[in-house]
């Protein structure tokens, strides 16, 4: 099968890429062969006529496509931008299923998969796995689609993917690959061997939990604390999944869960749960552990700013463990375990030495007490050691946990005990269903040893008093013990001939039930070398000398007495005079089981009466064994490497490398030693001594390889894995001679012997047509062993460079082909000087790496390419490139000689050393030998230290970060119509996550279990985010440039636009409660990032497409926004959705709707698109009620004289209401109504009452409502102000306006400020005009129209007049029912005119207080700004102008040219907030009008502060740019009275212009309702709008005091 003819295979290696390395190199008994070359590519394969690949351990394979179904094609239509009438759009999917080919059968399992290079969850192809036995059956799928004719393809491993979704990769089917782990049936393998692990950290707050636990960090952005890998589900659900998988004979599991102990002095040791942080809890399952939660805990002691070990794992986490290793069919074990958290300087004393600090992390059984046994001071032997033991164990008592919610709750004294940290999760234990077994501590050897008076061991009673408790809490069927060291488990020893059995009341307790050790025995003595006494058995990996020393060597047949000892290797036998040695061998297990217990005193005299141990009477349980993956570990198996405990050290005599091999090895020789019926007596009850199926190999790790050890930057211990105790990632390996075993019965060759043979296979793979000899190659050249051929026994010895034999030169023989030693060299350029291996990489993806090793003068030698297809660590690569070309150096000299007959029975493969002659001083390994009479030789120089490991490197874990997508934030909208296109019954969804799981799915159902059905998928996350400002109310259809509203967004960044933009649309923005039917749309221009995620958005245009109705008093901070962009979609749901109510599930689209990252809402469905708006321009004039309707679709077109009718009829509903009483309601069809007689009759009867008015919808009923307040009497409190200042007479206002001017100045109010507030005070007048349009094209509202504020009746005319609230025309301009005054006499209302102090004549710039208001702050000016001729002020003179700023900034008034500027320096926010508290003679430029907050002493805002007035702004062309209208209408104001000044038509013409520019295009015409033209007179001055075809005069635009709310 080799080839081979003759004697030998001397040396298989070769090269598969490049140049071959020299013949002589590879030895003269082999040939090398071509093989196979690394699957870079890994590129799936489909066709006839591929051979089978081969794998042994674990490999990424690509697989072979070898059967298909026909593609289904899935069409899914929608429309485009939304629903209704707009472009419909068809996404076409499909859907495949296929059966792709692995490799050889059987095998374990497939574990990781890839899709075109990208590590996904099993999960997401609907995979099922075949493991190619021999009697598996065809698929479902297949046999669908064949019938009876469906292959099972037995003896093939391969994955069925049904239906597989092929949108994900571009409706292709993605290349895949897949990691296959294949054993080898009755191999010294982990997976063959091991039957129960222990399952560690131990730490980690949610590490055990099976549900996802998570952290909001806010706005979408989740953090899953225990999924780290994408193979879907948590970490310890993914860890016990591939423990079934790659130990498949694993039966029970011990689940060790920690707590934290503080101090090595037992009676100041509190053990107690702690958490890593206290800022973030899990959402899912808050922390708590031993009845507090994470406020109550303390935190882990830090190092470096990070925890030095995990959390307590979640009471919740612990039982879901336990639940999941029940369900997985596996026994669960609970292990408590203390972990020790000192660290450097902390102060405490060494009761070992005395020392002023106690060691850093030290381990559990170092706990004693507060002075060790054999020290000055030591209360060993007396009561006070009682004490201090008691202390310890505390007095918690049973009755003191209860289970309550879910939990087990504490009520006992305020303690940190040991009674509290067992009893606690023995009620945990039952909570979570019960536990196969419970162990009652472990490891705690300087406990149990502490004597009290009388000789009593107090720790050992206090256990069993413990152990009675807990089979109380968990039942007769949970089987409890204790896991006592190795050293511990057989008796204390306190020196001389004493022997006690201070273990033996608790081994032979009744609530006992088996005697567990954490076996850590040595087992071999192993040293570097050929002299060492052990050095026979050849190897420390042979598992014959490990097996022997189970029960055997240090410990059963000598001992060491002191280190000096050990190393000069001087070994004492184990005796006793009584003839009971196995009292003091503590590997003697049958004997210490199978024998009664009698102690022995100081003087070695043992007591007539046994112990409590009866022989025989209770099976061993290995709770702990296994060793390090360390260079001879076997020395000392329980040592370790952990840079941060002071307990970190080597075992003795090893150099630190890391050794894979040695720790298969050890559970090889345990498990095998006592699977053997000759060594494991039976017992009488059934069973044996050791129960195998209860040796728990210490470890697995709940944390899943390669996450762990790869991510260092979640989990610190990484470091340690690569040398540790770890079974993950080496559970897959194995061992080397198995499979050259398995390789040979495969090619037929059933002669041979492995057992010289040592090391392990990670991963190996052939492509299944090389001969053996090919297969062969490859492991040969990795780890560097022969095949030599000796009686007929194909033998394979690792080539190590020992000595067989030494030769004197004088035997050499002499003939005619061989007369001496002749030695050859081989010219330098024939020498291979740097070399270049390519192998796959052990862990992260198996992707290939390439090692490269070059001779010290190898810079111009020839260089060689190799590949092996096989997985190596770095440092396996690297070691054995180096090995490659050192081995090649020494074999330049080659050797001929001629041994006599009598050293025949040296062949190939060995090593002889020539005592004399040339060759003196050298080895040459045999290659070659022809035998005729004599036997001549080839031989190759060696050197025994090319094949010794190199010096450890410590190697990174590598490995990609995973990011699991977690739960999004999905928000749902009903949001009105936008753009008239959407379907308006259908919600919005929008969704934002981080990080963002690709595509969002939203599932329905009308049932909250079950029955979900896939809707709406959105492809790309929303900007959603909370505001970090509150947002007051403002005007809609104008810009509001008021404050900055500071938002925090994540899923994308904002933008400013530019005006054209945001007239079209863009930037359009809902905020909200978060509730889904509450929410004002409105758009802003510019976005200012400000931090990280945080934007300033100013130039808002509030309450578009009719959501001014949802605007509250002021959205808080906090309130949710949403970017209303194309990555919201509208849900799809039928037209008669309204009121029904619907369940949703939204979570990643590649996940069902039951996988935990799922959110659900519950939403009743309002269908906001079908509300009506709210009506507007609501007057009332007497009984009269009049009102505009705006519409909901197609209102932005200018061209018709009214909007379109939104709904199938115009129809309103009128309300009258007084409190909460409803007087009347009433439907018409026409935008006016006259109020009955009586029910005005009865309404003013009363206070205050309201009239709204609301649209009416066929399908949705009355939309929000217009309401109008009329107050009754002086209930106004405007009207109750004016009535006091009326009374107060004019002098008292003046005096009380100059002081309250004064005061919010600073200073005394000079002469000058006093009277211009005093003529000012009662000119101040509310202008009123026509309303503003909205803006923009989202601005769907009505037709321009004037609009009534508010007005009193039955209040007294002077109170009236002197409020400036005449309820009829003037002069002067009053509109509606409200004067506004310009300076002239007004015959109605006294203290006019030039009647003021302060007047400089009509029609002349008077003195003004103007007030530049910014959000609740202002800035105020005061100064003179006309002479009273019609000349404007000279402000170039500073007394003329008093400024006074009260947050900064400046503003001055500036005359240039007849006309007047506001010049504006610092940060104005709105230039549109300038307030002049009188108006001026003539008319410049425009007026608008907006509300403001009264204050106090204001008799028209009146004495409340904050009722809300129309009030006359200023907008001076000083404004420019900063001021935008946006189809602002603008009116004239009356011209009739000569005290208004005549204002010029140029003047007029030019201000019109401005408007123009600013507004962006030309006002349109009224749309009715009472509107007229332009007219000269001025009976309605405001009546008239400028249409085309009038020229545009200066203007007022205002704004109603009208508070638009949804109707209740």
């Amino acid at each position: 099968m080799l080839g081979l003819t003759g004697a030998v295979i001397g040396r298989a290696v070769g090269a598969t890429v490049g140049r071959v390395i020299d013949q002589r190199l590879l030895g003269g008994g082999a040939r090398p062969v071509e093989t196979g070359r690394i699957d870079r590519l890994r590129l799936q394969t489909a066709g006839e006529g591929t051979a089978i690949p081969r794998v042994w351990g674990q490999m990424r394979v690509p697989g072979h496509v070898i059967w298909a179904s026909p593609v289904t094609e899935i069409s899914r239509t929608h429309d485009a931008g939304g629903k209704g009438s707009g472009p419909k759009v068809s996404e076409i999917s499909y859907r495949l299923s296929l059966a792709i080919g692995l490799c050889e059968g059987p095998i374990l399992s497939v574990g990781r998969v890839w899709a075109d290079g990208e590590e996904i969850d099993p999960a997401d192809l609907n995979m099922r796995a075949y493991t190619g036995g021999e009697s598996q059956l065809p698929d479902p799928a297949i046999a669908a689609h064949e019938g009876e004719a469906a292959p099972a393809y037995r003896g093939i491993a391969y994955v069925v993917l049904e239906d597989l979704a092929l949108e994900r990769w571009g409706n292709r089917v993605p290349q895949l690959s897949f990691e296959v782990t294949r054993g080898i049936r009755g191999a010294e393998s982990l997976a063959e061997n091991v039957e129960a692990v222990a399952l560690i950290p131990g730490t980690g707050e949610y590490a055990l939990a099976t549900e996802e636990v998570s952290i909001d960090l806010g706005l979408g952005e989740t953090r899953i604390l225990n999924r780290n890998t994408p193979m879907g589900g948590t970490d310890f659900a993914v860890s016990l999944r591939t423990l079934g998988q790659e130990l498949p004979k694993v039966g029970s599991v011990s689940l060790v869960v920690s707590w934290f102990g503080d101090d090595l002095r037992v009676n100041r040791c509190a053990v107690r749960p702690k958490v890593e942080q206290k800022l973030n809890d899990g959402q899912e399952m808050p922390w708590r552990a031993g009845g507090i939660d994470r406020d109550a805990a303390e935190e882990i002691v830090r190092k470096d700013g990070r925890s030095i070990y995990g959390g307590t794992p979640a009471d919740g986490s612990v039982m879901q463990a336990i639940r999941a290793i029940r369900a997985a069919g596996k026994a669960a074990v609970f292990y408590p375990f203390i972990l020790m958290e000192q660290m450097a300087g902390n102060g405490r004393p060494d009761p070992w030495t005395g020392a002023a600090d106690q060691p850093v992390m030290p381990w559990r059984g170092r706990i004693t007490s507060s002075v060790a046994a054999g020290r000055t001071g030591s209360p060993d032997g007396t009561a006070a050691a009682a004490a201090e033991v008691a202390a310890f164990f505390g007095a918690a008592a049973v009755s003191d946990f209860h289970v309550a919610d879910g939990e087990v709750r504490y009520t006992g004294p305020a303690e940190w005990s040991y009674r509290r940290f067992i009893l606690h999760y023995a009620h945990l234990c039952a909570l979570a269903g019960g536990i196969d077994a419970f162990l009652i501590g472990s490891e705690m050897i300087g406990l149990t040893q502490i004597r009290g008076a009388g000789g009593s061991y107090p720790a050992v009673a206090a256990l069993r008093r413990l152990a009675a408790e807990v089979r109380g809490i968990l039942g007769p069927a949970a089987r409890i013990g204790y896991a006592a060291d190795w050293s511990e488990y057989f008796g204390h020893h306190p020196g001389g001939d004493e022997a006690v059995f201070h273990l033996d009341p608790l081994w032979g307790d009744a609530n006992i039930d088996f005697v567990g050790i954490d076996n850590y025995m040595p087992l071999s003595d192993w040293r570097d070398g050929e002299a060492h006494l052990d050095a026979h058995w050849g190897d420390v990996h042979n598992v014959e000398y490990l097996r022997a020393n189970v029960c055997g060597g240090e410990g059963y047949d000598w001992y060491y007495r002191s280190e000096q000892d050990r190393d000069a290797q001087i070994r004492t036998p184990i005796t006793d005079g009584h003839g009971e040695p196995w009292i003091w061998r503590y590997k003697d297990l049958k004997g210490w089981w199978s024998n009664w217990h009698h102690d022995r005193n100081a003087d070695g005299v043992a007591a007539a009466k046994p112990t409590e141990w009866v022989p025989g009477s209770k099976p061993i349980w290995f709770t702990e064994f296994g060793c390090a993956a360390l260079d001879k570990a076997t020395n000392q198996p329980n040592k370790f490497l952990d840079a941060m405990s002071s307990e970190s050290m080597l075992p003795f005599y090893s150099d630190g490398r890391r050794d894979d091999a040695i720790q298969a090895a050890y559970v090889e020789a345990v498990t095998s030693y006592w699977d053997d019926p000759a060594n494991n007596p039976p017992m009488d009850a059934g069973g044996r001594m050791v129960d195998l199926a209860r040796a728990h190999v210490w470890c697995w790790d709940a944390r899943p390889y390669p996450a762990s050890p790869a991510r260092g930057d979640i989990w610190s211990d990484g470091p340690a894995w690569e040398r540790g105790h770890w079974l993950n990632g080496r559970a897959s390996a194995l061992p080397l001679g198995d499979v050259v075993a398995d390789v040979c019965r495969n090619s037929g060759v059933v002669a041979f012997d492995v057992s010289g043979l040592h090391g392990v296979v990670r991963g190996y793979a052939v492509a299944g047509a090389e001969s053996g000899r090919a297969a062969l190659q490859p492991l040969m050249l990795a780890h560097g062993f022969d095949a030599v051929e000796r009686e007929g026994l194909l033998r394979f010895v690792m080539r190590d460079g020992r000595l067989d034999e030494t030769v004197p030169a004088g035997e050499l023989a002499v003939v005619e082909d061989a007369t001496g030693f002749e030695i050859s060299r081989a010219p330098a350029a024939e020498l291979v000087g740097r070399l270049r291996l390519s192998h796959v990489e052990a862990g992260a993806d198996y992707g290939t790496r390439t090692a490269e090793a070059a001779l010290p003068d190898g810079e111009r030698i020839t260089v060689s390419d190799s590949d092996l297809p096989m997985v190596l660590t770095r440092s396996e690569g690297q070691a054995t490139a180096a090995r490659w070309l050192a081995e090649a150096k020494v074999a330049q000299e080659t050797a001929r000689f001629a041994l006599p007959p009598s050293r025949a029975h040296l062949g190939p493969g060995d090593v002889v050393f020539v005592a004399d002659g040339p060759a003196a001083g050298a080895r040459w390994r045999i290659d070659r030998v022809e035998r005729a009479g004599a036997a001549i030789v080839d031989a190759v120089r060696v050197e025994p230290g090319v094949y010794r490991a190199p010096a450890h490197a410590d190697e990174a874990p590598r490995g990609k970060a995973h990011v699991p997508a977690g739960p999004v934030w999905p928000m749902l909208l009903d949001l009105p119509l936008m753009r008239g296109t959407e379907a308006p019954h259908a919600p919005w969804v929008a969704a934002t996550g981080t990080p963002w799981p690709g595509a969002v799915r939203a599932w329905v159902s009308v049932d909250e279990e079950s029955g979900y059905e896939p809707n709406v998928i959105l492809p790309t996350r929303s900007v959603m985010g909370v505001t970090l400002t509150p947002l007051p109310a403002a005007r809609p259809g104008v810009m509001d440039r008021g404050a900055p509203l500071r938002v925090r967004v994540k899923g994308g960044n904002l933008r400013s636009v530019t005006p054209n933009a945001l007239l079209a649309g863009g930037n359009l923005l809902a905020i909200g409660d978060g509730t889904a039917g509450n929410w004002e749309l409105f758009q802003f221009a510019e976005a200012t990032l400000v931090a990280p995620g945080e934007w300033d958005i100013r130039g808002r245009l509030r309450g578009q497409a009719g959501t001014d109705a949802m605007m509250p008093a002021v959205w808080p901070a906090g309130s949710v926004v949403v970017l209303i962009d194309g990555s919201v979609r509208q849900v799809d749901l039928p037209a008669d959705i309204r009121g029904q109510l619907r369940h949703w599930r939204i979570g990643p689209a590649s996940k069902s709707p039951d996988d935990p990252s799922y959110r659900h809402r519950a939403h009743v469905v309002s269908c906001d698109g079908l509300r009506p708006l709210s009506p507007c321009h609501l007057r009332v004039t007497g009984r009269e009620v009049s009102w505009i309707r705006r519409t909901r679709i197609g209102g932005d077109g200018w061209d018709a004289p009214e909007v379109p009718l939104g709904e199938t009829a115009e129809r309103y509903e009128v309300t009258v209401v007084q409190g909460s009483a409803v007087l009347h309601r009433v439907e018409t069809t026409v935008p006016r109504w006259t109020v009955p007689d009586a029910v005005w009759s009865n309404a003013v009867a009363g206070n205050s009452f309201a009239i709204a008015v609301a649209q009416l919808s066929d399908v949705y009923g009355p939309g929000p409502s217009a309401r109008r307040i009329i107050h009754v009497g002086t209930d106004h409190p405007a009207l109750r102000a004016a009535a006091v200042a009326a009374r107060a007479g004019p002098e008292a206002r003046d005096r009380q306006r100059g002081a309250d001017a004064a005061g919010r100045a600073g200073q005394p109010g000079p002469a000058k400020h006093q009277r211009a507030d005093s003529a000012g005070d009662r000119d101040r007048r509310p202008v009123l005009g026509r309303a503003v349009r909205r803006a923009g094209r989202l601005g769907r509202q009505c037709r321009p129209h004037r609009h009534p504020v508010e007005w009193g009746l039955g209040v007294c005319q002077s109170a009236a007049r002197a409020a400036g609230l005449c309820p009829r025309p003037g002069r002067n301009g009053f509109v509606d029912g409200l004067s506004m005054g310009f300076g002239g006499d007004h015959p109605g209302c006294p203290g006019r005119g030039s009647e003021r102090r302060g007047d400089r004549g009509r029609g002349g710039h008077r003195g003004r207080h103007c007030v530049l208001e910014r959000g609740l702050h202002s800035r105020e000016y005061a100064g003179n700004r006309g002479d009273g001729a019609g000349n404007p002020a000279d402000h170039r003179d500073a007394d003329q102008l008093e400024h006074r700023d009260q947050r900064g900034g400046d503003a001055i008034w500036r005359g240039t040219g007849g006309r007047e500027e506001l010049v504006v320096a610092g940060p104005v926010e709105h230039a549109d907030g300038l307030l002049c508290r009188d108006q001026p003679a003539a008319v410049r430029d425009g007026w608008i009008v907006r509300e403001r907050t009264g204050r106090a002493g204001d008799p028209l805002a009146g004495a409340a502060a904050s009722k809300r007035r129309v009030m006359a702004l200023w907008t001076g062309r000083g404004y420019g740019p900063s001021f935008d209208l946006r189809r602002t209408d603008l009116c004239q104001p009356d011209r009739t009275g000569a005290s208004h000044g005549r204002t010029e038509r140029s003047d007029v013409d030019r201000g019109a212009a401005a408007a123009r520019d600013i507004v962006g295009q030309h006002p349109r015409r009224s749309g009715g309702g009472g509107a007229g033209r332009a007219s000269a007179g001025g009976a309605d001055p405001c009546g008239a709008v400028a249409s085309q075809d009038v020229s545009l005069r200066a203007g007022v635009s205002v704004f109603a005091e009208a508070r638009l709310r949804r109707d209740e």
